[in-house]
């Protein structure tokens, strides 16, 4: 039997040496996640506090550059949104419900809010008909998964700045963001296994939206 060369290193040995493979990350730098965070939060506060009107503009661009995500997520995996309506309909439906809450009552605003989404959808849905027949149905979802998703979940904000008080009360919704993005954060990088949308965002998982919500509740 051949004798080992002194200068070969074993398989086992070499298993031994190869050190631990390092643990998954959450997939986000910190530090920039962070440093994101401190500055739109100054201006969030800065603008709730002292001109509420740079408060829905922020807002209107985080709906058209969230949707504009989304979109491009979608594009990728074969599913086609209708995005020019979203975009322009956003800040024309924001602005109208925000200002008639104010001078009219909070009613009106939220019917204007909601005839608005529904117009989006609509002309969302006249869109794609000058498509080709064959997806339709895909992506006719998928401009509807976008408007509910993105400017639905956000845009009754503006009803709620428009209350009494209602800088405060858009403050302390904002306060409870940050502890849905750290329990999140905190249990998806220790626990999470089970993926919720691997395809569009492939970091979310179901335990860390437990761990959101947990946070977030106490």
């Amino acid at each position: 039997m051949r004798g080992q060369d002194p200068g070969e290193v074993s398989p086992s040995a070499e298993a031994v040496a190869k050190p631990a493979t390092k643990k998954r990350s959450a997939g986000r730098n910190l530090p920039v996640a962070i440093a994101s965070g401190v500055v739109l939060y100054a201006w969030i506060l800065g603008s709730l506090l002292w001109w509420q009107w740079g408060f829905i503009i922020f807002l209107i661009a985080g709906i058209v550059v969230g949707a504009f995500e989304i979109w491009r997520a979608l594009t990728g995996i074969g599913m086609h949104v209708v995005y020019t309506p979203i975009a322009v309909g956003t800040p024309l439906t924001l602005v109208t419900a925000h200002y008639l809450a104010q001078h009219n009552g909070q009613l009106t605003g939220a019917g204007v809010l909601l005839a608005g989404l529904a117009l989006m959808v609509i002309a969302c849905l006249l869109g794609r008909l000058r498509g080709p027949v064959r997806g339709f149905i895909t992506d006719a979802a998928a401009s509807v998964f976008t408007i509910g998703y993105v400017p639905l979940l956000l845009s009754p904000l503006v009803l709620l700045l428009a209350q009494p008080d209602g800088n405060l009360r858009v403050i302390y919704y904002f306060i409870l963001v940050p502890c849905s993005d750290t329990g999140a954060y905190a249990v998806g990088s220790l626990f999470g296994k089970h993926k919720m949308a691997p395809h569009i965002s492939p970091g979310k998982t179901w335990e860390g939206l437990a761990g959101a919500v947990a946070l977030t509740c106490i």
